[in-house]
């Protein structure tokens, strides 16, 4: 489908189709080339994630918002304790040093976390690509729609 074509076609909701272009899903790795019409409150092609109806990437998707979360409040309270350095105790700010490195020891646990759950994707090979003779040669990196309000499986309990 060329671009803008969906305007202009007799598309309905729920019409699917396949594209030349793959897509990589950022947050779990995963590959498709699967288009669908929808969206709400408007009509669109809507790219949807093969990986997202299971119950770890959205385990991904919070472990990057933590991530983000912390990685601003460290930023955060360095950047306090270089202005206030000299108006803190020395005992205040051994106990901010000690909150910083919490910090820094949650994200990298996070991170492990993130690597364990995309290796499981890795393993199970849930790409949903079809159509395309041979490996493709551009592999676009997205951020997909994923299932929302379904009841989502698990990639750990083999229930694939």
């Amino acid at each position: 489908m060329e671009e803008q074509e969906w305007r202009t076609g007799k598309f309905q909701r729920g019409n699917t189709w396949r594209s030349e272009e793959v897509s990589e899903c950022t947050v779990c790795g995963t590959r498709t080339n699967r288009w669908e019409m929808g969206g709400y409150p408007g009509m669109g092609p809507r790219l949807h994630c093969p990986g997202g109806v299971y119950r770890e990437h959205d385990e991904i998707v919070g472990a990057h918002e933590r991530q983000k979360e912390l990685k601003s409040l460290i930023v955060s309270y360095e950047s306090e304790l270089q202005h206030q350095c000299y108006e803190i105790s020395a005992q205040t700010r051994g106990y901010i040093a000690t909150l910083l490195h919490m910090h820094r020891a949650e994200y990298s646990l996070l991170q492990g976390k993130i690597d364990r759950l995309r290796e499981l994707f890795t393993e199970k090979l849930l790409h949903d690509v079809k159509g395309i003779k041979g490996e493709p040669t551009v592999v676009v990196p997205c951020t997909p729609f994923t299932s929302g309000g379904t009841q989502k499986k698990s990639l750990q309990e083999g229930k694939i």
